[in-house]
C-alpha cells in the first residue's frame, strides 16, 4: 500500500538510471522465515512473505536480528541480479548489498529517519581483496550528501555499512537504539 501511494520510496539516482524497491517479488519457497521455536513469522519485512529456504544461516540470523529491533520500520533482503539494487563502483562488477533497512522516525512512526544499506561478511573474510573493495566503496557512498538528490530526502540519513559476522548484533543494535 505504501509503495502504491508512493509513501515508501528508495531511489538513488545516478545519471539516467535509478532504483526503486520492487512493488512485488517472486517467491519460490514454501516455508516462511520465522523466529525460533515459537514459529512467529517475521513482522517487519518489507514483504509479507520471506521464504526461509532463500536464506543461508548467517543471512537468516541478521534478518531475524533486524526484525526484533523496536525502532526498525522495515527491512528488505536484497538479492543479486539485474532487477535488484546494486552499486557500481570503479571495478567492473556491481555490488549487491545484502540488506536495506529503514529506521523509524521518532515523531512519525510510519516514516523513516535513516536508511541503512548493509553488506554482510563472515569474519573469515576480513581483509581479503573483495571485502576491502566493498568497504571502500560503501565508505564513499556513506560520505555522500544524499539530500542533494531531491526534497523527498530532506532530513533523511543514509548509511552504507559493511558489517561482520562477529559484530553485526552490536553495530545494528546501536544503530536502531539511538
Amino acid at each position: 500500500r505504501m509503495v502504491d501511494e508512493q509513501r515508501l520510496l528508495f531511489l538513488l539516482l545516478h545519471g539516467k538510471g535509478g532504483y526503486n524497491l520492487p512493488s512485488r517479488i517472486q517467491v519460490r519457497g514454501a516455508n516462511m522465515l520465522h523466529h525460533g521455536s515459537n514459529m512467529q513469522v517475521v513482522q517487519k519485512s518489507l514483504f509479507d512473505f520471506e521464504p526461509d529456504e532463500e536464506f543461508n544461516g548467517e543471512e537468516r540470523a541478521v534478518a531475524l536480528f533486524l526484525d526484533k529491533q523496536s525502532e526498525l520500520l522495515w527491512w528488505y533482503r536484497n538479492r543479486v541480479g539485474e532487477k535488484h539494487y546494486s552499486i557500481q563502483g570503479w571495478e567492473s562488477r556491481k555490488v549487491y548489498p545484502d540488506f536495506i533497512a529503514a529506521k523509524q522516525k521518532p515523531e512519525k512512526p510510519d516514516d523513516y529517519s535513516h536508511i541503512y544499506v548493509l553488506e554482510y561478511k563472515g569474519k573469515h573474510l576480513k581483509g581479503n581483496a573483495d571485502t576491502v573493495y566493498k568497504q571502500e566503496l560503501l565508505q564513499r557512498c556513506d560520505d555522500t550528501t544524499w539530500e542533494e538528490l531531491g526534497e523527498q530526502f530532506a532530513g533523511k540519513k543514509f548509511r552504507f555499512q559493511l558489517i561482520y559476522q562477529d559484530e553485526y548484533e552490536q553495530v545494528l543494535g546501536k544503530a536502531f537504539s539511538q
